[in-house]
């Protein structure tokens, strides 16, 4: 493995491999544009390139191995050498080891990471670290699968985690503040997701499945304002690229549902893999 990665763009060396055509390139580009996330997800996403393609083209990048973990099955042994919280917060997934050179084979998304290549030493009890190149999505589903008892194959149960509401941050004596009327429909398992676009949604219906969310999706602050009015969400997820639009709803929030959760993402893997409360929208 190379000390450092290569300076040729992901996007030229999938076209000078031969993997993907200029046109979906700009097709890819033009998405990430509008969505965020990584130009590779985005190609894979839309069926113009698959896992094992993917995984050359980045470890030519990153000068290093990879892996495609869709092709393998990991023993249980193995993932215990890492802890569920680690592998979560980190996005890594073991899947391989060696007991005669004591080396842990390890996928990521950076494995040019020597912090992370020393923490999971340490967690791992002194075994040597071997980081592979994994695609996002495949190491989503893995640790998914592994840590979370979610198999995206088998059409399991909900992967995404609801953070739990922080005290800290609840309001009660706003609620005084608002008017008397008619109390508003509250349901638990009520979300409301504030998304530009729609493919964040149709990825979070086929995580929930069966689970006793009921999910509701806007893609303006004007929306989510109507809607915030005559209905209370357990929980209110609103994508950065729109976070500035949304201070005044952030305070009608606070004003008629203080025990509302409101979280920003940059991405379906900040929701799907979150272990922890995600940061609250400021006021």
């Amino acid at each position: 493995m190379t000390d450092k990665a290569s300076t040729t763009r992901l996007d030229q060396i999938l076209l000078r491999e031969g993997l993907v055509t200029e046109e979906q390139i700009k097709e890819a580009l033009a998405k990430q544009k509008e969505r965020g996330g990584r130009i590779g997800s985005q190609l894979l996403y839309d069926g113009y390139i698959d896992e094992a393609g993917l995984v050359k083209a980045l470890a030519t990048q990153y000068g290093c191995d990879g892996v495609v973990l869709s092709e393998i099955e990991i023993p249980e042994v193995i993932v215990r050498f890492i802890p569920t919280r680690i592998a979560v917060l980190r996005k890594v997934m073991p899947f391989d080891y060696d007991p005669n050179e004591n080396i842990l084979k390890v996928a990521c998304e950076n494995p040019l990471d020597e912090r992370l290549q020393h923490e999971l030493s340490f967690v791992a009890r002194g075994k040597k670290i071997q980081l592979y190149i994994a695609v996002e999505l495949a190491l989503i589903n893995a640790i998914a699968k592994h840590y979370m008892n979610f198999d995206p194959g088998q059409g399991d149960g909900p992967l995404l985690q609801l953070p739990p509401v922080d005290e800290s941050l609840l309001h009660p004596e706003k609620a005084a503040e608002s008017t008397e009327e008619a109390k508003p429909e509250e349901t638990a398992g009520k979300l409301l997701l504030i998304t530009e676009h729609g493919t964040v949604a149709e990825q979070l219906r086929a995580c929930f499945g069966s689970a006793p969310y009921e999910l509701e999706v806007v893609t303006s602050v004007a929306e989510a304002m109507a809607r915030i009015e005559n209905n209370r969400f357990h929980h209110i997820f609103i994508h950065c690229r729109v976070i500035e639009q949304c201070r005044e709803l952030h305070h009608r929030v606070r004003k008629l549902a203080p025990s509302t959760a409101i979280s920003v993402f940059d991405s379906l893997a900040d929701l799907l893999l979150t272990d922890e409360p995600m940061a609250v929208a400021a006021d």
